[in-house]
Order: C-alpha cells, then sequence, then structure tokens
C-alpha cells in the first residue's frame, strides 16, 4: 500500500492532471498570498513566514476526497500528510520562494513547523521560510517574491486584505512596498497559448512574479 504522505501527494498531482478547467492558457491553479518578514531582537530580518489560501477549485477536489471525521469534516491529520507531501515536493524549487539583498540570492532553510487547515470551504497552508544569515533592512537592499517560475500556478498577495505584513514592533521603522508584475504582451500571449501539459524552456513565471520591497530606518 502506498505510505499515506505518497497518497495525498499523489491526490495534488491527480487534481492538477484531471481538474475540469480550460485546457488551454497558463496559469492552472490560483492561490490567494499573505507574506510576513520575521526579524530577531536586533532587527535583522530572519526569514518570511508564508500564507497560501488554495483557490475553490483545488480547495473542492480536496474537500472531495480527503478523508472525513465522524462529523463529515476534513480529517486532521490527513490535512497535515497533504501538505507535508506539498511542501516536500516544493523542496527542489526552493519553495517557490526568492529572497534577494542587493539583487543576490540568498540562501535559506525550510522552517520544521508548519500549520494548514480550511477556512470557508479553502484549503490554507503556512509555512516559514528561515534566511541562513540575517538581513540588515537598513542598508541590505532586500526584495523577495513567491511565485511558481513556470506559472503553472499564480500565485498572488491577496487583494482583498492586507497582506504584505509586518510584525507590530516593525511597523513604526519599515514599510513593505508590493511591487506588481508588468509582463510584455508577447508573454502573455505565450502563457495563454500553452496547455498544462507544455512547460516553456525559460521562467515565464519571472514575468508574473510580484515583490515586496522591505525598507526600514
Amino acid at each position: 500500500m502506498m505510505p499515506k504522505p505518497m497518497r495525498f501527494a499523489a491526490l495534488t498531482l491527480l487534481f492538477l492532471l484531471l481538474m475540469p478547467l480550460k485546457p488551454e492558457a497558463h496559469p492552472h491553479v490560483w492561490i490567494d498570498m499573505k507574506t510576513e518578514p520575521l526579524f530577531n531582537e536586533a532587527g535583522e530580518m530572519t526569514g518570511l513566514e508564508i500564507y497560501w489560501l488554495f483557490g475553490d477549485f483545488y480547495s473542492a477536489f480536496i474537500m472531495e476526497e480527503i478523508p472525513k471525521d465522524a462529523d463529515g469534516t476534513p480529517n486532521a491529520e490527513a490535512l497535515r500528510e497533504l501538505a507535508a507531501g506539498n511542501l516536500t515536493n516544493l523542496a527542489e524549487y526552493n519553495y517557490y520562494t526568492k529572497i534577494t539583498k542587493d539583487g543576490e540570492d540568498q540562501a535559506f532553510t525550510l522552517h520544521p513547523k508548519f500549520t494548514t487547515g480550511i477556512t470557508d470551504y479553502r484549503l490554507w497552508m503556512k509555512y516559514q521560510i528561515d534566511l541562513k544569515t540575517p538581513l540588515d533592512p537598513v542598508q541590505d537592499g532586500i526584495r523577495y517574491s513567491v511565485y511558481d517560475p513556470t506559472y503553472y500556478i499564480e500565485i498572488l498577495h491577496d487583494d482583498k486584505a492586507p497582506s504584505t505584513l509586518l510584525p507590530a514592533s516593525q511597523r513604526d521603522r519599515c514599510k513593505s512596498t508590493l511591487i506588481p508584475p508588468n509582463p510584455p504582451e508577447e508573454m502573455s500571449i505565450m502563457a495563454y497559448s500553452l496547455d498544462r501539459t507544455e512547460k516553456p524552456n525559460f521562467n515565464l513565471g519571472d514575468y508574473f512574479a510580484e515583490w515586496v520591497k522591505l525598507s526600514c530606518k
């Protein structure tokens, strides 16, 4: 029998292959996101907390297929196994995350703790990235982005609520500025022309990625 985490990872893959969406045009999955930089007592950025709220189609599939408790609610352990499988699969893509200092990519690791659940019939997951070297947000030019480089999944900050967050201890001295994507027309045409089985030979998602600039005084 397939181990449980692998079973739910396969469940995720099955959804991506079979979900009843228009066969053409990237993206095929949508995620509303919130992000919050993390700081140490010295005021250095130490990591990034990332919250994903999955779209209706993906959430409905999971709600239909995932094991339920006696009261009909999704089983919490099954949800955790699904999230663990998703994070394992994201490792080779650096968890869809880039953090840069003066334009240079910074090394980080995945924090071992994560949470997940269902809110208003939508699946959510929260995970954390820990920088290997803390960054000085006053002197260092810090930017970060969370996106799928293939643009199969569109990940954008939630436009219905504050989504580029700051800890209360840093709000008086820091500011997060969201920089929206501005893809060339030819990249939008290319994305529209790709079906779910096709991948471009370059990082198409680079053109559709939001970035957040962190500045502190």
